[in-house]
């Protein structure tokens, strides 16, 4: 048997396995990337899309037991009778790795008189083994529905005692010269007995028209033929404009198009690797080929910042996706040259971490998971990478009640009666129905720290979890957020060591104008300054401090600390009450030093992602605990902040 027999093979539910070697035959033959090209009116008999199947190959040796490897519809095209199939990877990665073996290699191009083999499954002759039929190309491009289709002579299925074809559909139309496959059987014209074809006429659709209707038979197609297609996706023009003048310098001509192919070809032109140049281009011909299964649109520009941080390490300095796809390329280049031992390298990470956020599994889209094994990465781990990102992560509210009635005014402490806790989570990116509970507090701190512990102890199953607890004024610097009420291995630990809490001020959670002059001031803040870092002189000064509110209606992010004796104004309080949503807030005090360090890190954070990150990049300053009052309208991170609530002493 050669090697091209050994990739076609039949197509099967469980009940045609049962069955064997009778039941239906339809044939069917792997390319590649875990995929798997086939007839649609197989698929569409067999099941349909949601179909069960099998892919059947022959022996390898003589005596040899077939091989089933498990696939599912990827995509269709009704109107080529076309259907692309994708290794199920719920197998092992040894069945995959099996199919990829026996892949059959591609090619686009026949000419009329073009000698061909017709592969398949005849209903005639039935066996462990594909047949082969020799043929001729008639006509390299019939129009036929909705788009050209190869029309191939093969004279056994004309003759007196014709083998019938019923069965061949699926099976590979391959070029004798090379044998790379240049169509698809989809069907033939019958015999008035149904025994043969007419004219020994068989119709396959294109594999260059295959490339178009499935993107990613164009990437296998592009490999094999080593340059990518024209046209596709081309990167933006804030990286056109940031590498331009790079390859200037290096004496390379700038691209027309930034698209797959003009990047490819001066790829070329550079050279091999090594050279700076080289390496760049290497990264934007990756990026680009990224791009094309990129599953980040949906997401705003600081969340995918927050990704690239969390799998590449470091902030990027980009603002713009493909800004990111290309550095995440150029590490990606840095730590294959390094001989990183990882599963997946830096870009695999970043497009996955993506994916995971936007709540699209490899295991779903066949042209990411192709795109994974083309990079050299397996399925199977990007996929567990997958998981692991997407896994359930979760957001608790933790409401400490409103201001008392008749108190208010910085150090007055008022404990509540009961802790209302509402738990948002979040699966395969995607946000769930929240739950909620009420737990008695008593009105004292004992009675709280023990309504804090219940309430973390006995919450509904998550993941990931993060806190946010809106209090009344006097709690905001009870350091509540530093109690040990966590239980983690038999021993309580503050809420601060591991569940990155945040405060809210309860009052704008319920009055209407406070609440408005939140959303005014947080709209009006572009994010491009680091946090304003006001003076002690200004903070120890009413009228200072009012005429700064006033003349900067723009500022809702700060960073600032006044001791409790440094004046006689309430300087926090006057903040918030103006609007002033993101604030960190140092008890003790700052110093220049401290403000200039702070505000440093901030810079250091991408502009996007500014909003959400500042609170987790805070320096640690000896001696001095920040209280975080973090309160953004729109919730936290991926997670939506419910309607606000009325107040309970109106």
């Amino acid at each position: 048997m050669t090697a091209a027999e050994a990739g076609i093979g039949r197509l099967l539910t469980d009940a045609d396995r049962a069955k064997w070697p009778d039941g239906p035959l339809r044939s069917a033959f792997p390319i590649g990337d875990g995929l798997v090209l086939t007839a649609w009116h197989c698929v569409r008999e067999a099941g349909g899309t949601e179909a069960k199947l099998w892919l059947r190959l022959p022996p390898e040796r003589p005596g040899g037991a077939h091989r089933d490897i498990p696939v599912r519809h990827a995509a269709h095209d009704a109107g080529l009778d076309a259907a692309l199939l994708a290794f199920d990877t719920s197998a092992g990665d040894h069945l995959r790795q099996e199919l990829d073996r026996s892949a059959l290699p591609l090619g686009s191009e026949a000419q009329r008189g073009d000698k061909v083999w017709a592969c398949g499954y005849p209903q005639t002759q039935a066996s462990p083994a594909p047949s082969v039929f020799e043929g001729t190309v008639e006509s390299p491009g019939l129009p036929i529905g909705a788009a050209d289709a190869m029309r191939v002579q093969v004279p056994a299925f004309a003759a007196r005692y014709p083998h019938r074809p019923d069965g061949m559909s699926g099976g590979p139309l391959l070029l004798k010269a090379g044998e790379v496959v240049i169509g698809l059987i989809v069907s033939y014209p019958p015999s008035a007995d149904r025994g043969g074809a007419v004219g020994g006429e068989v119709i396959g659709r294109r594999i260059a028209d295959l490339g178009v209707a499935f993107p990613a038979v164009a990437a296998v197609l592009s490999r094999a033929a080593g340059t990518p297609p024209a046209g596709g996706p081309a990167l933006s023009a804030d990286v056109a404009d940031r590498y331009r003048p790079v390859l200037e310098r290096a004496g390379l001509p700038a691209p027309g198009a930034w698209d797959a192919a003009a990047l490819t070809e001066l790829a070329r032109a550079a050279g091999p690797g090594g050279s700076p140049a080289a390496d760049l281009l290497g990264a934007l011909v990756a990026a680009v080929a990224a791009k094309a299964v990129f599953a980040g649109a949906a997401l705003e520009l600081g969340r995918l910042q927050a990704v690239y941080r969390h799998e590449v390490g470091a902030w990027p300095a980009g603002s713009s996706a493909d800004a990111l796809l290309v550095e995440a390329a150029d590490v990606d280049q840095q730590e294959r040259h390094d001989g990183y031992a990882g599963e997946l390298r830096a870009l695999a990470r970043f497009m996955i971490g993506v994916a995971a956020a936007a709540g699209a599994s490899p295991q779903s889209h066949p042209a990411l998971t192709a795109w994974v094994s083309a990079i050299g990465h397996q399925p199977a781990d990007a996929q567990r990478h997958y998981d692991l990102r997407a896994g359930s992560s979760a957001w608790l509210l933790l409401d400490l009640g409103d201001e008392p009635v008749g108190i208010g005014g910085a150090g007055r402490i008022s404990y509540p009666d009961t802790v209302t806790w509402t738990l948002y989570t979040r699966f395969d990116g995607h946000q769930r129905r929240p739950s909620s509970g009420h737990e008695p507090a008593g009105g004292t701190r004992e009675g709280l720290e023990r309504a804090l512990r219940t309430v973390l102890r006995d919450l509904p199953a998550h993941g990931t979890l993060i806190v946010d607890l809106v209090m009344p004024y006097g709690l905001l610097g009870a350091g509540v957020e530093h109690w040990a009420v966590h239980g983690v291995d038999g021993r309580l630990e503050p809420m601060s060591a591991d569940l990155r809490p945040r405060l809210r001020w309860a009052a704008r959670r319920r009055d209407p104008t406070l609440h408005g002059r939140l959303l005014d001031r947080t709209v009006r803040e572009r994010w491009t300054d680091a946090p304003a870092a006001l003076a002690d002189g200004v903070l120890a000064d009413l009228a200072r401090l009012q005429r700064w509110i006033e003349q900067d209606p723009g500022r809702a992010c700060l960073v600032a600390g006044a001791r409790p004796d440094a004046g006689n104004a309430d300087p926090l309080r006057e903040l918030l009450r103006a609007g002033c949503g993101f604030v960190v807030w140092y008890g003790d005090g700052l110093t220049t030093a401290h403000r200039r360090r702070i505000r440093a890190v901030a810079q250091g954070i991408p502009t996007a992602a500014r909003r959400d990150a500042i609170p987790d990049e805070l320096p640690a300053l000896r001696g001095r605990r920040p209280t975080v009052i973090w309160e953004d309208p729109r919730g936290r991170g991926p997670f939506k902040l419910p309607p606000a609530i009325a107040a309970e002493h109106p």
